[in-house]
């Protein structure tokens, strides 16, 4: 009966829906000028929850002089094994030297 209880808890366990997105990914990056910069990143839809996710642009300091918020709806006909490429358009307070993802949640 402990084999079956074990047996059981790791089915659970394996089967249970991430409680995070698929590793977000920086695809590229422009510095547009001082107020704009894009960030293409790579994102994995899920099939039944929305993803959300922060996008920002820090300084030559690691300041951060641009930021966002992205939401990549729920689709279910989303292959989780494919990313999906978004541009992201940051207003940006002075020159960026570089655009990211920071992180990403589900909703």
């Amino acid at each position: 009966i402990i084999i079956i209880i074990v047996v059981i808890i790791i089915g659970v366990v394996a089967f249970q829906p991430p409680t995070k997105p698929n590793d977000p990914q920086t695809v590229e990056y422009t510095v547009n000028d001082s107020a704009s910069t894009t960030v293409t990143v790579a994102l994995y839809p899920d099939r039944e929850r929305s993803v959300h996710c922060i996008v920002q642009a820090t300084n030559s300091n690691e300041a951060i002089v641009g930021f966002t918020e992205v939401t990549v709806p729920a689709d279910p006909s989303a292959d989780p094994n494919s990313s999906k490429r978004v541009d992201v358009d940051l207003a940006t307070t002075q020159l960026a030297a570089s655009g990211h993802v920071d992180s990403c949640w589900f909703e």
